[in-house]
């Protein structure tokens, strides 16, 4: 017998066919045809978490299979969440230095339109979800400025500060508010929106770990980089000091255990807050991620090793991001 793939494969190509159908409409170059990188199926063939959510709660609410071919006011909903963070994304990367075509900030203005053209062809969606959705947006745009403040100093984000990943992630909410609008389950959205800011820290702590050599050569000190390296606020290091902090960090287990059980509490506040009532997918995710602090140790316990061997810090392996954990516009 022929394993079929889960529904949300089919729904995760669908989106990368509406990725495509944008960018062709759009004057041709190298970069902006890159985009069609960002879709689903290249970083996880069966989307990110954040799009699987408003997938398992429309297929319960609706007391139905969504099916494999996708379709209806979900398809819509689905479509105008990752026009949304797309949208960010790609300003993000031009923000950073990742992409250097500027022509890339008008494609992220069509994929904004996009998003809210989408969402405006679900008839069930009133002046609450609109609210929502502009402050979902507004939240993400501060809190990734805040962000990128911070972490311009080094030493100055510290762990009080990382509830403002959450924010940044806060576009993320806007397709599982939509979904919770559309089956009247509004008063579903209070744990949904804590959920998914323990998630959205969680996450971002692993990408801060896996990108510390990058984030560090470009001057971003991260919580994960100011922990490893001890940093206080203030302090200025050239990049040979700079090394050999982080060679000195690498060497004190006590730094990265601070790190993986920080992890640790997340995941379990994102646990806590699931109630009961919902369904086993959220249980069943939370589990998934439980693995994530007993990796980063291991992994960093092997960087110990591989830095006390005089290799380079480049060729330690970070560690792998979960396959359900959500993405994030990243670093601004």
């Amino acid at each position: 017998m022929v394993k079929r793939d889960p529904p949300e494969v089919a729904w995760a190509r669908h989106l990368d066919r509406m990725i495509g159908a944008v960018l062709d409409t759009v004057p041709g170059n190298d970069d902006i045809r890159s985009l069609r990188a960002l879709g689903p199926c290249s970083a996880d063939r069966e989307g990110p978490s954040w799009m699987r959510i408003a997938f398992w709660l429309d297929a319960i609410w609706a007391a139905g299979d969504p099916g494999r071919e996708p379709g209806g006011a979900l398809a819509d909903v689905l479509w105008g969440q990752y026009a949304l963070f797309l949208s960010l994304r790609v300003k993000d990367d031009v923000l950073d230095g990742r992409r250097g075509d500027l022509r890339l900030l008008l494609v992220a203005d069509r994929f904004l339109v996009e998003s809210l053209r989408s969402f405006r062809r679900v008839r069930e969606l009133g002046d609450a979800f609109w609210q929502s959705y502009l402050d979902c947006v507004q939240g993400t745009l501060d809190g990734a400025a805040e962000v990128g403040r911070l972490e311009a100093e080094p030493g100055a984000f510290r762990a009080e500060h990382l509830g403002l990943h959450a924010r940044v992630a806060g576009m993320a909410k806007v397709g599982v508010a939509a979904v919770c609008h559309i089956h009247h389950k509004e008063a579903e959205l209070a744990w949904l929106s804590h959920f998914q800011d323990h998630l959205a820290v969680a996450n971002q702590i692993e990408d801060d770990l896996r990108d510390l050599a990058d984030d560090l050569r470009v001057g971003r000190y991260t919580w994960v980089g100011n922990t490893l390296l001890a940093l206080r606020p203030g302090e200025v290091l050239s990049p040979d000091e700079r090394a050999s902090r982080l060679g000195q960090g690498l060497l004190r287990p006590e730094r990265s255990a601070a790190i993986a059980g920080l992890l640790r509490r997340t995941l379990r506040a994102a646990s806590a807050v699931v109630p009961a009532s919902a369904p086993h997918h959220f249980s069943d995710l939370v589990q998934r991620l439980a693995a994530a602090p007993a990796e980063i140790e291991r992994s960093l316990h092997e960087t110990r090793v591989r830095w006390i061997f005089g290799q380079d810090l480049d060729a330690a392996s970070p560690p792998s991001r979960p396959t359900n954990s959500p993405s994030s516009t990243s670093k601004a």
